[in-house]
């Protein structure tokens, strides 16, 4: 917490400091008097290129300053103001500013209240601006018409590589036109639409477009309804897709059924790397069918299958895969329903395994000692090396706000930093 009067001449310092580029004053308590410090100093400085003032509770009154830095600095090519409760009026102004400036590349402004009144702003931004490659709305109250808004902008540009629209609500008749703009859109490489309730429908419109696109690598449909239906429609992404590297379906209704319609795709596919299906009631048959694929797929590195109700037998046949696949880096199974028998299986690939590099266990049966198979991970010291010096795998094309954080072996009953 910063929030004292004192701190304001430390802005004034960055007014002449020539060495600092990021500065990451997120959940801070900073309130009106310390961002007008900050512009202030931001006036003068020449060398900062990333601000972070996320979670801060801002309001709309600084948006005006602000906004004008982005006007005259040739600077900053990122800036975080996600939860500043900015609204309509913050964001007027900051659409205003990105029809003007050259050098931005990076803009947060999710969780700000902006409704369509703002998001209309910004599209008509979005059609003039050259330069912005990453863009953050998500969770805010736009919903459907701020969704055709931003579809109809995205005709025109050919810069944003980047746009999470995740949580605003959207619904299947409005998503429709920023995936028609997808279909033929070449720059695009990421885009995030989680949380918007399209269900199978609105899964099948945008498979339909990813079809027809030759730039997106990285698809977020989590929390979604999504269901079989819906992975017969991505299924056929799989077929056709030069380009398709990363599939999140995390939170959705996937199910056994759907697991194997995505896995059977695998066996031939090349092109997928990351693959989430996280708390999808996926048991040991769908477990079974995509440890099957793993034997032959030479592409997937990532895959997140925790939160779902895999028992021993899908456990132990995912174990089985492990010892002939040599691409997969990262496997997530915490909090399924394997116990000892599934534990010893995975054991046992890890002595034969020289790929994998972050495994999570934790949440398994407590009547396991887990600690026995971190002894046994121990033992292997080029093992225990790789699991515990990996970083954290990042998906293709991400989000370029969020920094990786480090990732090894995990259990319940063992941890080291």
């Amino acid at each position: 917490n910063l929030s004292d009067n004192s701190f304001s001449g430390d802005f004034e310092a960055l007014g002449v400091n020539t060495g600092i580029r990021s500065l990451n004053l997120r959940w801070n308590s900073l309130d009106c008097c310390h961002a007008m410090s900050l512009v202030k100093a931001l006036e003068q400085n020449t060398t900062l290129t990333s601000i972070k003032l996320g979670c801060n509770e801002l309001g709309d009154s600084v948006c005006g300053p602000l906004a004008e830095i982005l006007n005259n600095n040739a600077a900053l090519t990122e800036l975080d103001l996600h939860f500043n409760q900015i609204g309509d009026t913050g964001c007027k102004l900051f659409a205003s500013a990105l029809k003007i400036n050259k050098t931005l590349r990076s803009f947060d402004l999710s969780n700000n209240r902006i409704t369509t009144e703002g998001c209309a702003q910004l599209a008509e931004a979005l059609t003039l601006n050259t330069t912005l490659r990453a863009l953050r709305l998500n969770w805010n109250r736009w919903q459907a018409e701020g969704c055709r808004m931003l579809g109809t902008a995205l005709q025109s540009n050919s810069t944003l590589t980047y746009l999470d629209i995740g949580g605003n609500h959207a619904g299947n008749d409005s998503m429709r036109t920023i995936a028609q703009s997808i279909a033929t859109n070449k720059t695009m490489k990421s885009i995030e639409f989680r949380g918007n309730e399209i269900g199978d429908p609105g899964c099948k419109v945008w498979a339909e477009a990813l079809q027809h696109n030759i730039a997106i690598t990285s698809i977020q449909l989590a929390h979604n309804r999504v269901g079989v239906d819906g992975c017969e429609s991505l299924a056929k992404v799989l077929v056709s897709s030069a380009t398709l590297k990363s599939i999140d379906l995390a939170s959705n209704n996937v199910g056994d059924d759907g697991c194997k319609v995505l896995a059977s795709t695998l066996e031939g596919n090349c092109q997928v790397t990351w693959l989430d299906l996280s708390k999808n009631d996926i048991g040991n048959d769908g477990c079974i069918a995509l440890a099957q694929a793993l034997k032959s797929n030479c592409s997937v590195s990532v895959i997140d299958l925790q939160r779902n109700r895999i028992a021993n037998k899908g456990c132990t046949q995912m174990a089985d895969a492990l010892k002939l696949n040599a691409t997969v880096t990262s496997l997530d199974l915490k909090f399924n329903s394997f116990t000892a028998d599934g534990c010893e299986a995975l054991s046992q690939a890890l002595s034969v395994n020289t790929s994998l590099t972050s495994l999570d266990i934790r949440g398994i049966d407590r009547q396991y000692p887990v600690d026995l198979i971190a002894a046994k991970i121990r033992d292997n010291e080029d093992q225990w090396n790789r699991l515990r010096q990996s970083p954290s795998p990042t998906k293709p094309d991400s989000d370029p706000m969020v920094d990786p954080l480090p990732f090894l072996f995990t259990c319940d009953s063992f941890y080291e930093p």
